[in-house]
């Protein structure tokens, strides 16, 4: 996780001690990271695997709504927005994600409010 993390981060320095607020969290293929609807807890980084988010419809269908690959962010729009999910996210394959939750973040902007405004910047640099 942390070689592509330097990547991200405009400051690689910084990337060791953000992966002490982050959890790892193993999703096998079929299980949902999160529903629709839930609230939106944590932000998560694909390391490795696929996961899919769909909106789920009336009558049991889904919608798709978007892939997501090692590299990729899932829920951090929601997140920052302290909001529900507005979709369900589904590992398309056994994966691998690391999260980082509300708690967590808050617990950087204390502790090590550098890191903290590093990644803030990386997260807008991937928005943009």
């Amino acid at each position: 996780m942390g070689l592509r993390l330097k990547t991200l981060f405009k400051d690689p320095e910084q990337v060791t001690p953000f992966l002490t607020y982050l959890e790892k969290r193993i999703i096998h293929e079929g299980e949902i990271l999160f529903r629709q609807g839930d609230p939106a807890n944590a932000i998560y980084f694909v390391e490795l695997g696929q996961l899919s988010t769909v909106i789920e419809l009336i009558g049991g269908r889904t919608k798709p709504v978007q892939v997501f690959g090692s590299g990729k962010l899932i829920g951090e729009v929601d997140f920052y927005t302290q909001a529900v999910h507005q979709t369900t996210a589904i590992a398309d394959s056994d994966s691998c994600v690391y999260q980082l939750t509300h708690t967590a973040l808050h617990q950087m902007q204390q502790e090590r409010p550098q890191t903290a405004v590093v990644f803030s910047e990386m997260l807008l640099s991937l928005r943009s």
